[in-house]
């Protein structure tokens, strides 16, 4: 597995520590087809290039864009994902004509939104995001509902933002991407997980994710990491008034 050398928390730490969600996800994955996790840590533009010749398998969490459907194939991983966006607390409406969207320098295009972009750092924090905005160098900033969710969980100043949860797409799952030009997709496994001689190792690592999923083991990491239930984001519907609670209000006091 590849991923940058920056920290996503509580999914991976800054490098080299590699703690984190992604990595107790993944190991367990793996342990259930007899393989070993190899976390490499470079500059994301890096670790996208040895993706495509191969030089590394997958990349945990990756968007799906016309470019990268070229040498990855993106797989669910059973955990839900919304983007949602940051404003400037006084923003009335999201125009996108109009408002400057605050993105990472070489992260591609949102293909359904024409804001224009002020680019910062590659590995663009969600802090320096919102200081952008507060500063008034952008006007918004946009990502996973789960990133924003831990993200409130700790001191950020809630008072100077808001956030929109009907900005994009709705509500859709999460993807890895897996290189296309992996020997893993060529090495075959005699005893495989799911008892099919002729399926590959990848072909193994996604029925053991599809497990994961089925058995409550995604959601058991899920909530040791944010200390919330998938299963209220799985039955929210994003045109409901009570989005806001089912994010917000209940993460301090869900007890399923």
């Amino acid at each position: 597995m590849g991923y940058r050398t920056s920290e996503k928390l509580p999914f991976i730490k800054k490098a080299p520590n590699d703690d984190g969600l992604y990595n107790d996800f993944y190991s367990e994955a793996l342990r259930r087809i007899g393989c070993k996790l190899i976390i490499t840590r470079k500059p994301k533009k890096r670790i996208l290039r040895d993706l495509k010749n191969g030089r590394i398998d997958f990349y945990p969490v990756l968007t799906e864009t016309k470019d990268r459907y070229k040498y990855i194939n993106f797989h669910s991983i059973g955990i839900p994902s919304l983007d949602v966006a940051i404003v400037r607390k006084e923003t009335i409406h999201i125009n996108k004509e109009k408002l400057v969207l605050v993105k990472p320098l070489g992260a591609p295009n949102v293909e359904f939104l024409n804001f224009k972009i002020y680019r910062q750092s590659p590995e663009l924090s969600i802090s320096k995001a919102i200081k952008a905005i507060i500063d008034k160098k952008a006007d918004i900033y946009i990502d996973e509902w789960i990133n924003i969710i831990y993200l409130l969980s700790k001191d950020e100043d809630k008072t100077k933002f808001k956030i929109h949860y009907d900005c994009c797409k709705g509500l859709k799952f999460l993807t890895l991407g897996f290189s296309k030009e992996s020997k893993l997709y060529f090495e075959k496994n005699n005893k495989t997980f799911v008892n099919v001689s002729t399926s590959s190792r990848v072909d193994d690592f996604l029925e053991a994710i599809n497990s994961m999923k089925e058995d409550g083991t995604t959601e058991a990491i899920f909530k040791h990491y944010f200390k919330f239930s998938l299963k209220k984001i799985i039955k929210a519907d994003q045109s409901q008034p009570t989005i806001n609670q089912i994010f917000i209000n209940n993460y301090y006091t869900d007890k399923e």
